[in-house]
């Protein structure tokens, strides 16, 4: 776990672990879970967390993780599949991985502040690389 990452419950029985990412433009959250669905259904899901149509960065890696990064108005929800629109946090940030070979992998995801998030960018890219391994 990276220095500054405070480690807590996971809010559902989906998430293997959660960690708070403290900031100055406020918390993100950081998720690892072993959620269903194929690469591409949870971009799809992951864009629709967003209002409007994201910024958005996209890659892959050698370990064969593919990752995405969006950004503009989060629509904040107590989770994922909660109904209605959630609450808009304009200038957010979402950096998403899958790691592994679908129906066996692994996703990461963190979500919140383009501030906060900007600051540990190289400490989830890390977080990321050492859970491929």
């Amino acid at each position: 776990m990276p220095a500054g990452w405070v480690a807590e419950a996971p809010a559902n029985p989906m998430r293997l672990a959660q960690f708070v990412l403290p900031g100055e433009g406020g918390n993100a959250i950081l998720t690892l879970s072993s959620a269903g669905g194929s690469v591409d259904q949870n971009f799809v899901r992951w864009r629709g967390q967003f209002e409007g149509t994201p910024g958005e960065e996209a890659g892959a890696l050698p370990s064969g993780t593919r990752w995405i990064r969006l950004s503009g108005t989060y629509l904040d929800k107590p989770s994922p599949m909660a109904p209605g629109p959630g609450t808009p946090k304009p200038d957010s940030v979402m950096h998403g991985a899958v790691i592994g070979p679908e129906g066996e992998a692994l996703f990461v995801k963190a979500w919140g502040p383009k501030a906060t998030l900007d600051t540990h960018r190289g400490a989830i890219d890390a977080f990321v690389a050492s859970a491929a391994r």
